[in-house]
């Protein structure tokens, strides 16, 4: 495990015994008088307390000017719940309850839940252990982050289809910005939380930038509908067909996808209220749609609705409200990824043909209320992800104007 070095002095120093005592929350808590540095002529206080770990510590403090300040601020100290000693892991364990609790009432998803946990067990738990929260610095976030960039490549397996057949020189060497930014998002929250129930007087997250735009993947952003045909054309599976049909032509997410009954599925529309959420690689579950907005009612194409009838048509024992799709989500990429190579395509990830739905539906109509409809985003994500996928969009925005411009002259 690697682990940042703060150069936070422990504080530790001992523990001698003495006959002094402090009252603390109603206990007895050992302490030392304030001192006089000869060297210096400064004063120091010198006391035991149980810290928020439940370890009996020994603090000390020096470069008091007065008695009565070193003896103000050893008890302000032991009043205030000692905030300049409480640590990172503290910090991550409460919030971790706050977050539990949120589920339990309802605020938050439980995917939401597992994996705001799970950023805090891969990429933050490890670096700050035993690190006092108070001593962490914009400095101390910037290494971390630069730590985390780096990956550290693990031995092929034959299961990882996406590596296998590729050179070794091509595989990822660093994590992308979207994932680092996630981390530092959820490294900020953890401080917030120490601002405000710990008096930590700063949160030093917020004095670092988010990391620039980066992506280590190559594939793909969109295909054409030339592209995709010519990817249909090689797939042999009726139920993958359905799958990509659904994916490249009406924009499902492939949660949603997975949820589809028979009922769902009318003249020319779908209707979306449930999505599998996977929370783990072996546990999955049935959820409500993503965001409000994702529970909606896609209008499609006449052609999706007539084979989608006919596949469920031909589906044999299939009842209205059975679920069409019986199918592994690592089969359908494995299946993408195949056949991809397979029609001599660029590859492109699973989630890349709802992106082609969008980017090709907002170019065609030029609004952007309805796309964002029928994808089940809001207008502003519209905007932000999908319009910068369209390449040759700003080559025909330079035609328009110069069409324009022509005609006044």
């Amino acid at each position: 495990t690697i682990r940042i070095d703060l150069s936070v002095v422990s504080n530790s120093f001992g523990m001698p015994n003495d006959d002094f005592c402090h009252s603390y929350n109603g206990r007895k808590e050992k302490t030392m008088p304030t001192y006089k540095d000869e060297a210096t002529g400064k004063w120091y206080c010198s006391f035991y307390y149980t810290d928020l770990r439940g370890k009996r510590v020994r603090k000390l403090k020096r470069g008091f000017k007065f008695k009565r300040d070193a003896d103000k601020w050893e008890r302000d100290f032991l009043t205030n719940e000692h905030p300049d000693d409480v640590t990172v892991d503290v910090l991550i364990a409460e919030y971790e309850a706050y977050l539990q609790n949120q589920f339990t009432i309802g605020n938050i998803k439980e995917s939401t839940l597992v994996v705001k946990k799970n950023r805090l067990r891969l990429y933050v738990k490890p670096y700050f252990k035993d690190v006092i929260a108070q001593n962490v610095k914009p400095k101390h976030i910037t290494s971390w982050l630069t730590l985390i960039t780096t990956i550290n490549p693990k031995p092929l397996k034959s299961v990882n289809y996406y590596y296998r057949d590729r050179p070794e020189e091509k595989r990822k060497t660093r994590r992308s910005s979207q994932t680092l930014n996630e981390a530092r998002a959820v490294l900020k929250q953890v401080f917030d939380w120490g601002v405000k129930y710990y008096g930590l007087k700063t949160n030093p997250v917020n004095e670092v930038a988010r990391v620039k735009k980066y992506s280590p993947d190559e594939r793909a952003k969109i295909w054409s509908v030339e592209q995709y045909q010519q990817f249909r054309n090689v797939l042999t599976r009726k139920d993958m067909i359905a799958v990509f049909d659904i994916r490249f032509y009406a924009g499902l997410r492939i949660g949603e996808v997975m949820m589809l009954t028979p009922n769902d599925i009318t003249p020319y529309q779908i209707n979306i209220d449930k999505a599998l959420v996977q929370l783990s690689y072996k546990n999955t579950k049935t959820d409500t749609p993503k965001s409000e907005n994702s529970t909606r009612c896609v209008q499609i194409p006449k052609f999706l609705y007539e084979s989608l009838k006919e596949y469920i048509d031909n589906s044999f024992d299939l009842k209205p409200t059975d679920v069409i799709f019986d199918i592994q989500e690592q089969t359908i990429r494995v299946h993408l990824n195949a056949n991809a190579v397979k029609a001599g395509l660029p590859r492109i990830s699973p989630h890349c043909l709802r992106h082609s739905y969008a980017s090709h539906l907002l170019k065609l109509t030029k609004d952007p209320a309805t796309v964002a409809k029928q994808i089940g985003d809001t207008v502003n994500t519209l905007l932000k992800t999908y319009t910068h996928m369209i390449p040759e969009a700003d080559r025909e925005a330079a035609d328009i104007f110069e069409k324009y411009i022509e005609q006044k002259k």
